[in-house]
Formats: structure tokens, C-alpha cells, sequence
């Protein structure tokens, strides 16, 4: 594993690809230390960043064997795609395209951190929802996520549709109150 080492000098985007690409020794620590400091704050666990790290530098260099990759910004488009991988280890539910990955070096470093907080606001009503009893997890889940109406949802279940309705309004009651409780943790 790597040791985080702070970059001797400030290197352009095009520097580090080269870099990356040669197998620079110097420019892959240093890409990794830019990596591991800024992934610091989103995951604690170091053996769990490194592995992020590590698939992000394999996707784009996949990616750069094909001849599908942009130059700038290269380790914000790192940052993005080893946050994804471990985000899709802790969840899985992400797959991405290289299309995707190509989109995402093309943003900027401001839209990436609202990316970022986008992702982690998912994950935690994804965990939210997960908490649920099943069946107002299954009801949430049909009508919010599949757009299956309340009356169908009735049907299939075996309850009326007001009772469908019932375990919604219940789930998303819940699920706001898992969100404040995780809001207030963070805090």
C-alpha cells in the first residue's frame, strides 16, 4: 500500500496524466496523497481509501487504454470515481459507464462536491429506507420509485388503497425522521 506523500511540486493536469500513464513513481504518489487528503473527510477508513483509489486509477487507466479519457482535471475526476467506487462497495447499487466517467472529468471541482453531497445524501435515505418494516419499505418502494399507483399497489397487496396510502405517509414519516437523526449526527 502506498504511503501518502505530499507532492514536491505543483504539477499541471497534463504533467500528471503523462505521469500517471509512465507509471511516474513521483507523480503516482503524488496524484495519491492529492487522492488520500481529499477522501479523508468521506472515508475514515484508510484501507477502504486506498482500495477506492486504487479502482479509480484502474478505471481511467482502462479508459485510457482505449483511447477514452480527458487530461484535465484528472484527479478531481479521480476523486469523483474512487468516492463512486466506494460509495457502489458500500451500497451496490452504482454501475457507471465510461460515458458516464467522461461526463464526470468534464465537470468542474465546484459541481463535483455537490455531486459528491448528492451521493451521500442518497446513501442516507437509501439507509432510511432500508430501516423500514417491509411492508411500508414495499409500499415506498412501488409507489416512489417504480410510479406504481396507490390503487394497484392496493390490489396486488391485498389492502385497500387508503390503507396503501396509510403505509406511505407512515414510511415517509420515518424515513424524516431517520434523515433529522443522521442530520443531527453529522452535525
Amino acid at each position: 500500500m502506498l504511503k501518502p506523500k505530499p507532492c514536491k511540486r505543483d504539477y499541471s493536469e497534463e504533467e500528471l496524466a503523462d505521469g500517471l500513464l509512465n507509471g511516474n513513481r513521483e507523480i503516482v504518489e503524488c496524484i495519491y496523497w492529492r487522492l488520500h487528503r481529499s477522501l479523508n473527510k468521506h472515508i475514515r477508513k484508510e484501507h477502504l481509501r486506498h482500495d477506492a483509489i486504487t479502482e479509480a486509477i484502474r478505471i481511467w487507466l482502462e479508459a485510457t487504454s482505449s483511447g477514452r479519457y480527458r487530461r484535465d482535471n484528472l484527479v478531481g475526476f479521480l476523486y469523483l470515481v474512487a468516492f463512486r467506487k466506494w460509495l457502489d462497495s458500500k451500497t451496490d447499487r452504482m454501475d457507471f459507464s465510461v460515458a458516464e466517467m467522461e461526463a464526470l472529468s468534464a465537470t468542474s471541482e465546484d459541481t463535483q462536491q455537490d455531486e459528491v453531497e448528492k451521493e451521500l445524501k442518497l446513501v442516507a435515505l437509501t439507509e432510511c429506507l432500508e430501516q423500514l418494516p417491509e411492508p411500508l419499505r414495499l409500499v415506498i418502494k412501488l409507489h416512489y420509485l417504480d410510479g406504481v399507483r396507490y390503487n394497484r399497489i392496493g390490489n396486488s397487496l391485498g389492502i385497500s388503497e387508503t390503507a396503501a396510502r396509510k403505509r406511505a405517509f407512515d414510511g415517509r414519516g420515518k424515513i424524516i425522521e431517520c434523515l433529522k437523526r443522521k442530520r443531527k449526527w453529522q452535525d
